[in-house]
């Protein structure tokens, strides 16, 4: 998993958008299991996290 994910699994918001701010970071990256960022933030209940990530353009419709 990338950080983002870990971020974004464990409901860290402040990380979560400090990492999506560095344009090198993947956000639309997959686990082995097919976890994107959403995803995982999603099964681990951090609503507010989905939400955050949701607003952000860069995220792929087929990652949501």
């Amino acid at each position: 998993q990338t950080s983002l994910m870990c971020a974004a699994r464990d409901g860290k918001l402040d990380v979560v958008t400090i990492l999506f701010m560095d344009s090198r970071i993947d956000v639309n990256a997959v686990d082995k299991n097919g976890g994107s960022a959403v995803t995982l933030a999603a099964w681990n209940g951090h609503d507010t996290t989905v939400k955050l990530l949701l607003q952000y353009e860069k995220i792929n419709n087929e990652t949501r």
